[in-house]
Order: structure tokens, then sequence, then C-alpha cells
């Protein structure tokens, strides 16, 4: 059966891991109700506090673009919040990063506000070494 996850209006991937202390580099991220891809040009704003300048470029759908993150140990718990035009469910989740694992994210927490400002944690999104192209699932 498919999995479920609240609607809500942001959804933010905090990285729960990291490989090193490098900085990542993370070409697309792609949200997912089901199979619906629900985030990406014209369905949300992106905000970050790890490398906030290029955090758009990982949901503006050119793979040739990338979202630099912060480098350093403290970017685990920072991360990339996606604010929905139209709220909704994320229960699945692909990145597109770089093929060596040292400057790639391994993992995610993903995390819902229905608005009010408050996230509460809803999965994790364990994307093996985080290199290339990867997916994981809620549930």
């Amino acid at each position: 059966s498919a999995s479920t996850a609240p609607i809500c209006t942001s959804w933010r991937l905090e990285i729960a891991a990291e490989n090193t202390e490098w900085e990542a580099h993370v070409f697309e991220i792609e949200l997912y109700s089901g199979d619906i891809l629900v985030s990406g040009p014209g369905l949300g704003t992106v905000t970050s506090d790890c490398g906030s300048d290029t955090a758009p470029l990982a949901f503006d759908g050119d793979p040739a673009t990338k979202w630099q993150t912060c480098y350093g140990s403290d970017k685990v718990g920072k991360g990339i919040t996606y604010e929905l035009h139209d709220p909704n469910g994320v229960t699945k989740v692909r990145t597109n990063q770089i093929s060596s694992s040292g400057n790639a994210i391994p993992k995610f927490d993903l995390l819902c506000s229905t608005g009010d400002g408050i996230y509460s944690l809803v999965w994790t999104a364990d994307l093996g070494t985080g290199a290339g192209e990867q997916e994981a699932a809620s549930g």
C-alpha cells in the first residue's frame, strides 16, 4: 500500500548525515507525492540556511546547475526548505548529486510545517552514499 504523509505547506530537507566535511554538490532534488512530482519550476519557493545563494538551483529542473551546500561538519542539522504553492504530502525524494560520495549528502530528514513555522520530523530519506542519482521513499 502507498505510504501517506501529512499535507504540508513547507517541506524541509535537513542534512541528517554527511560522508565528509566537504560541501555537497546537489544538481537536483525532486519531491513526489506518490508518483506525482510536486516540486520544480513554478511549483514553490526555496530557502536554505546552508548555501542559500545557490539553493534554488536544486529545484530548477536543470541538472547543469547545482546547490552547493555550506562546508564543514556544522552542515548536519542545516538544510533546504521547499514551500509548496499547493500544499501536499511528500512520500518520495529523488536526488541527483555529484558522482563523488565525498561531496554528496547520504541522508536527509524530511520535516514538514503546516504554515505555523513549526517543523515536525515525518521520515528520513536514506540515499545510500548519496552519489549520482538516488531515490528514497517513506514508510
